[in-house]
């Protein structure tokens, strides 16, 4: 197994040297650092990151919490966080709660025991251990998209009340006045942007005085595309005769077009469909999903930048900021 002491003795350097080669910042020259890479390279060498950030109690690492890796939405978070903090010279170590507050508590505790430096999260909410549980350690934290409830920390987030006034707004301007709304609520009860997507999209139809019994009109649903689609049939069992939908994501929507589609519903005409995350896919014309745009990139890279800024300053981290929404729209909720 090769070593640092093998490239040392390759390099003519110190271990020391070699070590301080491998981590950004470091005072070691362009040249020699240029020199011991390229022998790592020659000779196999992988630096143990994770060894090194438990030895180290400087280390440059901070970790992110996120809700599920296969949602692209919890994903570009996650790269634009880890393109951000690279530039930083700072590495990312990625966690996943899928929604679990157990496994939020662990992911957490996991990160705490590689000594990173600072958390940026996504609280899945069902429960407060783990946001207390960085409270209780000092650790700097950012909570980005959602907030929960009781927590006062540092947060930049995503503004789902305006998301949800906007998608009833134009639903009310394309003359639906059956709207129906799919977030997953039963699952996710305390989730505070699912709470806010309804709280505006019900004040904005109340508004207008388009009918909105959230018992009859907020669907339980997942996330994922065949969560659309069982959505959709189920609205259909219940008698539920809708002209216009806001799903809690892109990919229920693209699920609920799917499967109106199939019933000979036309997503448009027929069934006015709106997502949310203005995904890729939505853009293809074919599909042509109308979608509430949240600057994700943009959130997460504030996020970045804000916790390393505290980090590096020795003090605390000093953000609080809503990102606003934007309604892209599209074919499937034009008449």
């Amino acid at each position: 197994m090769t070593t640092i002491r093998d490239i040392a003795r390759a390099a003519g350097v110190s271990e020391t040297t070699v070590s301080l080669s491998f981590r950004a910042g470091s005072r070691i020259s362009a040249p020699t650092r240029e020199k011991i890479q390229l022998i790592a390279r020659q000779i196999g060498y992988v630096p143990d990151l994770a060894a090194r950030t438990l030895r180290l109690s400087d280390s440059r690492t901070i970790g992110m919490l996120i809700l599920d890796i296969a949602n692209p939405f919890y994903a570009r978070m996650a790269r634009e966080v880890e393109t951000t903090a690279r530039g930083l010279g700072y590495q990312v170590l990625i966690g996943e709660s899928r929604w679990d507050d157990a496994r939020e508590t662990a992911q957490v505790e996991r990160m705490l025991q590689a000594k990173v430096r600072g958390i940026i999260a996504c609280f899945c909410e069902t429960a407060d251990e783990g946001w207390r549980l960085l409270a209780v350690r000092n650790m700097p934290c950012v909570a980005v998209d959602n907030v929960p409830e009781n927590y006062r920390g540092p947060y930049v987030r995503n503004d789902l009340e305006t998301a949800g006034r906007l998608a009833a707004s134009h639903l009310i301007e394309t003359g639906r006045r059956r709207p129906v709304l799919l977030i997953p609520e039963g699952s996710h009860p305390r989730f505070s942007t699912f709470q806010a997507l309804k709280k505006g999209f019900a004040e904005e139809l109340a508004q207008a005085g388009v009918p909105f019994d959230p018992a009859r009109q907020a669907i339980a649903s997942g996330l994922t595309i065949d969560d659309g689609k069982t959505a959709f049939e189920r609205l259909r069992a219940a008698g539920l005769e809708a002209d216009g939908v806001l799903c809690g994501n892109d990919l229920c929507a693209l699920g609920v077009m799917e499967a109106a589609d199939a019933a000979g519903v036309r997503p448009g005409p027929d069934l006015a469909v709106i997502g949310i995350d203005n995904l890729e896919i939505g853009r293809l014309a074919r599909i042509s999903l109308t979608s509430i745009r949240q600057p994700d990139v943009a959130l997460a890279a504030e996020a970045t930048n804000a916790l390393i800024e505290g980090i590096e300053s020795g003090g605390s981290v000093q953000i609080r900021s809503t990102h606003q929404p934007e309604l892209i729209i599209r074919a499937s909720s034009r008449r």
